[in-house]
């Protein structure tokens, strides 16, 4: 999350620090459901402070494949920024698209939304993992950091035709044609 400072009971006080939390998986039956889990640990002795940072990745870096066609970072932990270029909520999916120099991205979480609301133009650090589910490539985040807003998204690119390097692209399809514009019908 976006906690700064983290206190235990025993006053150790970790600031700004990654940390290893080891525990046990708890379910709260309080609140029913696949997000009601929680990590609890028994005690001081299991927060490790981490003294490695994460591994800042280009988002084009994510889209290098092997010989199967499965991305070479896949389940890489690591982070990501950008600008956000596609923010959508899709039903009870939270997904957006960000943008850096490099490429684009879907980045999807399911329905876990870390209290963020993706707006176009957000400025945002995305710490997570390298995900490939059904031929997509995508980045899984546990936490999301708001830097700024209002940031001028980077400019679409021309495309001639959609396919795998194009996905999760801002990008311009020119001198399109509806074939049958009474199927048309306005809202989108």
């Amino acid at each position: 999350n976006e906690t700064d400072l983290f206190t235990l009971s025993d006053s150790t006080r970790y600031v700004d620090s990654l940390l290893t939390i080891s525990g046990v998986l708890r379910h709260d039956t309080r609140n029913p459901g696949f997000g009601s889990y929680y990590l609890q640990p028994n005690g001081s002795e299991d927060f490790e402070e981490t003294d490695t940072d994460p591994v800042f990745f280009d988002i084009s870096e994510l889209f290098q494949v092997d010989a199967d066609v499965v991305p070479v970072l896949d389940d890489s932990s690591g982070a990501i920024t950008g600008i956000v270029t596609a923010p959508y909520i899709d039903g009870d999916r939270f997904q957006f698209g960000l943008a850096d120099h490099t490429d684009g991205v879907v980045v999807d979480n399911g329905s876990n939304t870390f209290g963020y609301n993706p707006e176009l133009g957000d400025s945002v650090i995305v710490y997570g993992r390298v995900a490939f589910f059904n031929g997509l490539i995508q980045f899984r985040p546990d936490s999301i950091v708001l830097i700024d807003s209002n940031k001028m998204a980077p400019a679409p690119r021309a495309v001639t035709a959609l396919n795998e390097d194009t996905e999760g692209d801002l990008m311009r399809l020119d001198s399109v044609e509806l074939v049958d514009a009474s199927q048309w019908d306005g809202d989108g």
